[in-house]
């Protein structure tokens, strides 16, 4: 599937950005109503942000990979790279350009619907993936299940038929508004609930050194056939406070374990806990 972008709005990008920067050095100046604003200043080196880890000999496969960031993070993380799945032939270009050793599939090839996934059964030992997010984005029209972009069952139903030990899923926070509740509770987290533990919790950018504002949902699940294992919130890199959040109600009605910060660590407390946050709960210091 190729990428079209007509060139008036190429032109409509190219004075976006420059407006921007033109913004960015006034403010810098002074130059701005209501005297100068403080402006970032990035610290974006991969190479301090995530140091690489020595290959570990566990393998995971990407889908909807786009320009690879999930890719490159599992790859520092130690992780064998098994194969990418992307729709846009653009992604497929990136990917091979970056990474000409890797298997990365684009077009029809890389559509993850109703896909054969046989071949990667018993070879994968995680799935990964952000399925596209303008179904449940505030910047869209928001129609969830309902636009033919809702992507998740296909997520799903890869995980299911490829098996791995666990999967990795990320997404826009508007997915946890309450219009999706019971979508989430019934196309997420139902299926997928009944082979992995799954946690889900939300993640600000920021908190770990990258200068964007923005906001992301992960879902991540352990199967059974290791030992129990349950996910815990990243703890950020910089000074600012950890931004978890729950699963709200449809994490509760499933009886699955939530993710919560505390003063001294992140802490996992499953609903039937009772009392206050600190009691019956595994810590991760």
């Amino acid at each position: 599937m190729p990428y079209h972008i007509s060139e008036e709005r190429r032109d409509w990008y190219r004075r976006v950005s420059a407006r921007s920067r033109q913004r960015k050095i006034a403010a810098g100046n002074g130059d701005l109503a209501g005297g100068s604003s403080q402006v970032n200043t990035p610290n974006l080196n991969p190479e301090t942000l995530m140091p690489a880890l020595a290959p570990h000999g566990l393998r995971a496969l990407s889908l909807f990979s786009g320009g690879g960031g999930l890719d490159l993070g599992f790859e520092r993380a130690g992780f064998e790279h098994v194969a990418s799945f992307d729709i846009l032939d653009i992604c497929r270009s990136t990917l091979r350009e970056s990474r000409p050793a890797w298997a990365a599939f684009g077009g029809r090839e890389g559509d993850v619907q109703d896909r054969d996934w046989s071949r990667f059964r018993g070879r994968v030992d995680v799935v990964h993936g952000g399925p596209p997010c303008q179904p449940f984005s505030i910047a869209g029209k928001r129609h969830g299940s309902h636009d033919p972009r809702d992507m998740w069952p296909a997520f799903i139903d890869a995980v299911h038929k490829v098996a791995p030990a666990a999967f990795l899923a990320e997404n826009v926070p508007g997915l946890l508004d309450s219009r999706f509740s019971r979508y989430v509770s019934d196309v997420i987290l139902k299926p997928l609930s009944s082979q992995y533990q799954v946690s889900t919790f939300r993640i600000l950018a920021s908190d770990f050194g990258v200068p964007q504002v923005r906001k992301r949902v992960f879902s991540s699940g352990f199967g059974p056939a290791r030992r129990p294992m349950t996910s815990v919130c990243p703890r950020p890199h910089t000074v600012s406070p950890p931004t978890c959040s729950t699963v709200a109600s449809a994490q509760v009605a499933q009886g699955l374990p939530w993710v919560y910060p505390t003063s001294a660590s992140i802490a996992v407390r499953r609903p039937s806990d009772p009392g206050s946050p600190g009691r019956g709960s595994q810590r991760a210091s």
